[in-house]
């Protein structure tokens, strides 16, 4: 049980600085993000929800502390993927 406990302050801990690198660091968070997520999700429930989420940066930030390590995972495969 107190592993599960730590996966998950680790699990949140890594999605809370990815969100803050994403939004401070990165400065991806903008006007040209908000109408390019418009733009790639479909019409119906699914663009409501980008809507939702990247409405403000709190739900961004929000966002990305749920989904946690998956943003990590990317980077890193994506790193390796570059080097081929």
């Amino acid at each position: 049980m107190i592993g599960l406990a730590y996966f998950l302050i680790i699990w949140l801990g890594v999605g809370l600085f990815t969100g803050i690198k994403f939004i401070f660091v990165d400065q991806v968070y903008d006007e040209e993000f908000k109408e390019l997520m418009d733009k790639e999700t479909a019409a119906g429930m699914e663009r409501n929800l980008a809507r939702l989420f990247f409405k403000s940066k709190l739900n961004a930030n929000a966002f990305f502390m749920l989904i946690g390590l998956l943003p990590l995972v990317m980077r890193i495969t994506n790193l390796f993927k570059e080097v081929d």
